[in-house]
């Protein structure tokens, strides 16, 4: 499966709308949006609703988009079970926090 990302900006936030798979495959793709899409902006929210996996490759991908945007903050929204439970036995929540919905 791939990975489809959608881009919405207001001001200086940007959200990031994931729907597929973060893994080997498409951690590229997303590294390439991320970079092309986060000039400029502060915050960001990455929404997890459409997202049904993600790898150690997402993990990395993800532990890159925090230090791009050292001076502000990342935040995920609206995972699910499948990814809750990768964050917590790999503790990566304590890097980049899940918000509760």
């Amino acid at each position: 499966m791939s990975l489809e990302i959608k881009k919405s900006v207001e001001g200086t936030s940007l959200t990031l709308t994931l729907t597929g798979r973060l893994d080997t495959v498409t951690s590229k793709e997303f590294d390439n949006e991320f970079e092309a899409a986060v000039s400029g902006i502060k915050d960001v929210i990455l929404d997890f609703a459409g997202l049904e996996y993600i790898s150690s490759a997402g993990l990395r991908s993800l532990l890159k988009a925090k230090r791009a945007i050292s001076d502000g903050s990342i935040k995920i929204i609206h995972a699910n079970n499948v990814v809750k439970d990768v964050f917590a036995m790999s503790h990566f929540s304590d890097h980049i926090p899940l918000e509760n919905d």
